[in-house]
């Protein structure tokens, strides 16, 4: 599993970088298993903006989906935070991921499945995992959602969330829908990246 501790905008390039030499190809995705951190962060310049707008509207749907991230969280949100107020944050946790989905929506499964508070270090930490998560277009937006939500339960319980933790065991790239993307990204070391690495990797698909 990859494993990131400070994530910014600025370290994302290289961020980017390790997942593709680390990564392996299925189908039509890179995968590569992903744990990040995250204190702070802002869009990348070359992310697109209508994503951004569209994905924090209250009105946003994707592909059909009959909820949002929003809709659930905001759901259940003051569970979690009233679990961590009394201090039981081993309990301050809530479900995105329902089972009547299985039942109901089998076709349109959250890739985001909870949200819980973890104590390490004598720290705070807000996790978030994921069943499967698009690291170009999905991850951007899915961090600044959360780390929203990392602000309000700091500032609902008066105490400190030190981090936002991803964790994605199938995050993926669909490099070919998003070449020209990761062109815009990778800039001049692009063609190193797409010969080296994911060519060849084509070629050893599992």
């Amino acid at each position: 599993m990859l494993y990131i501790r400070n994530l910014t905008e600025k370290s994302f390039t290289d961020f980017l970088k390790k997942f593709i030499v680390s990564g392996i190809i299925k189908d039509d995705k890179l995968y590569c298993p992903v744990m990040v951190e995250i204190v702070r962060f802002n869009i990348p310049e070359w992310y697109p903006k209508k994503i951004i707008d569209s994905y924090l509207s209250d009105n946003y749907r994707t592909d059909g989906h009959p909820y949002t991230y929003q809709e659930r969280i905001d759901k259940n949100i003051n569970f979690l935070i009233k679990q961590l107020k009394n201090g039981n944050f081993r309990r301050a946790f809530i479900p995105i991921f329902y089972p009547d989905d299985i039942r109901n929506n089998p076709d349109k499964l959250p890739c985001l499945t909870s949200l819980f508070i973890s104590y390490e270090n004598c720290k705070y930490y807000l996790n978030a995992v994921f069943r499967s998560q698009d690291l170009l277009l999905g991850f951007p937006a899915n961090v600044l959602l959360l780390l929203k939500y990392k602000e309000i339960i700091s500032k609902e319980t008066g105490e400190d969330i030190y981090k936002l933790r991803v964790i994605s065991p199938n995050m993926h790239i669909y490099y070919r829908r998003d070449k020209d993307l990761l062109k815009l990204i990778l800039s001049e070391e692009f063609e190193h990246y797409w010969n080296v690495w994911i060519k060849p990797l084509e070629y050893r698909q599992i």
